[in-house]
């Protein structure tokens, strides 16, 4: 990752272009985030203003000559790019990644809470959804891919927290990436904590535990989902103790990169291992006890 972030930061121009070629596709628009967090940690805010200047308006150009909905561009901007810029000057600020990681979170909580207060109960509208998906199937004659999303309607009250939660990880992941690429450039420093020493302690894990167990007792969704999304988290800090093993030579590489590969097909039963693993992991603290071994 080295010789790309040195490419990026090289001259603006490389940027903008990395902006406007990920823009088109749903699937590489996060990487812009990540090129912002690069060019605000090493360059400034000013310089990734700039360039997100300056893509904004070469895209603007684009969308007058194509049929691109000015809504996305201002959408991508919005809800791509400034959240990744906020995350870096937050972290310039805090100067330290774990701390960072923890407001977020709890800036994601609130937007639960948020939109539990202002939408209310969105079971409806997640069902709704997903009848018109398995609807969409049948008419094109894939019965099994439809019976898939009628079989996900009883899980439509929990779809806040889970959307959530993807939003979260997908915005963390991105502004991580962009983070490790600023670490890989010449003269910089891991002076902001390293990924794999991540752990965001005892205080979130009993947040969970009694978030859970209130949640369970009194059969509320809005603690529900509260309790999927900090349980998200904790599965973000068993991927970095799996991490900090690959670097001290207990975990071979293609291990990680196998529960990475399996995390797509095997779904919630990897999920949920993995995310046991970095729960008990701010209770116990493995590494120094893996460490003295």
């Amino acid at each position: 990752m080295q010789p790309i972030a040195r490419w990026l930061v090289a001259r603006p121009e490389r940027a903008v272009f990395v902006l406007i070629v990920t823009f088109p596709l749903p699937f590489t628009q996060i990487l812009g985030s990540s090129v912002l967090v690069l060019l605000v940690l090493n360059s400034g805010i000013a310089r990734a203003v700039q360039v997100a200047g300056i893509a904004y308006a070469a895209i603007l150009l684009m969308t007058l000559v194509t049929s691109v909905p000015l809504a996305t561009l201002n959408q991508i901007a919005l809800t791509i790019w400034l959240p990744g810029v906020l995350l870096a000057l937050l972290l310039l600020r805090t100067r330290s990644l774990t701390l960072l990681l923890q407001i977020s979170v709890l800036a994601a909580i609130l937007v639960v809470v948020g939109l539990t207060v202002v939408v209310g109960d969105s079971s409806a509208y997640w069902q709704e959804v997903f009848k018109e998906f398995a609807g969409v199937l049948r008419d094109a004659g894939k019965q099994q891919e439809a019976e898939l999303f009628i079989q996900l309607l009883p899980y439509s009250p929990y779809m806040r927290g889970f959307v959530v939660s993807i939003g979260w990880l997908l915005h963390v992941a991105a502004f991580l990436a962009g983070y490790v690429a600023y670490l890989g450039l010449p003269g910089k420093s891991d002076g902001f904590g390293r990924f794999s020493d991540l752990n965001f302690g005892r205080v979130l894990a009993l947040v969970l535990a009694l978030t859970s167990i209130a949640a369970t007792l009194a059969g509320s969704v809005w603690l529900q989902n509260i309790a999927l999304l900090l349980f998200a988290i904790f599965w973000l800090q068993g991927l970095a103790l799996l991490h900090w093993l690959r670097a001290i030579g207990r975990l071979p590489s293609v291990v990680l990169a196998a529960v990475y590969v399996f995390t797509v097909l095997l779904g919630p039963l990897l999920v949920s291992a993995v995310g046991l693993m970095g729960y008990t992991d701010a209770w116990f603290n493995y590494r120094p006890r893996i460490a003295r071994k």
